[in-house]
């Protein structure tokens, strides 16, 4: 739970098992991972904000290698009946760029006994989506994909995503509004936790500078 005396996570009632507002100084507060390749980086970010004093910047260079990345990870032990993640979410161009037509905003991961079932969001100007995927002991992947709204530059916007595993259903909420919702494509037995993740996904090789900010994470099961 992040730690600041007065910031958004210490107004979220009930409790939820993870939040991060990034308004205490330091970065990496309550994740367990950060997983950055030379082209990305994370940073804290006061220009930008959606709540005082801070929010985290996620930075992709110019002329990135295929499969960059820059995210945070926790994990959170359980077997959940329902699982939640929320995020306040912007995304930039920089310096007079292009931003990618769409990237991997977030993940929704639940290792199974055998497996483990995963939940995108790819977020972008040009096309946007919730991503099911489901991978086997094997190695082998299924992924079925349902359309989002795409998302303007330079907005905030609220993304929910709920995941209910006893009705097996998933939604996603933008603004508040339902923007999709339905069964779940593929079967999930016996979850074993969750690990959720923001920032920036594996990218093919990009030609301009672009950016992710993030604010007020919550993520929740239900077990």
């Amino acid at each position: 739970m992040d730690a600041a005396s007065s910031g958004f996570c210490n107004k979220v009632s009930p409790t939820p098992r993870f939040c991060a507002d990034f308004d205490e100084g330091s970065l990496m507060t309550g994740w367990t991972t950060n997983n950055i390749n030379p082209a990305g980086s994370i940073s804290l970010d006061t220009q930008a904000i959606f709540s005082e004093p801070a929010s985290a910047r996620v930075n992709m260079a110019a002329n990135a290698p295929g499969c960059a990345y820059a995210r945070l990870e926790v994990s959170l032990p359980g077997a959940p009946t329902k699982a939640t993640l929320s995020y306040e979410i912007r995304l930039g161009a920089i310096g007079g760029g292009s931003f990618p037509s769409t990237v991997i905003v977030s993940e929704m991961g639940i290792p199974l006994a055998v497996g483990s079932y995963l939940l995108y969001v790819d977020l972008g100007p040009s096309s946007a989506d919730v991503r099911e995927q489901l991978t086997a002991s094997d190695g082998g992947v299924q992924q079925t994909s349902h359309a989002l709204p795409i998302q303007p530059l330079d907005t905030w916007r609220r993304v929910d995503l709920i995941v209910d595993l006893a009705a097996a259903t998933y939604a996603v909420n933008v603004e508040g509004v339902q923007v999709a919702n339905g069964p779940l494509s593929y079967p999930v037995p016996a979850p074993q936790g969750l690990f959720v993740g923001i920032g920036l996904g594996c990218l093919p090789a990009t030609s301009s500078a672009f950016e992710l900010r993030y604010d007020n994470v919550v993520a929740n099961t239900t077990n």
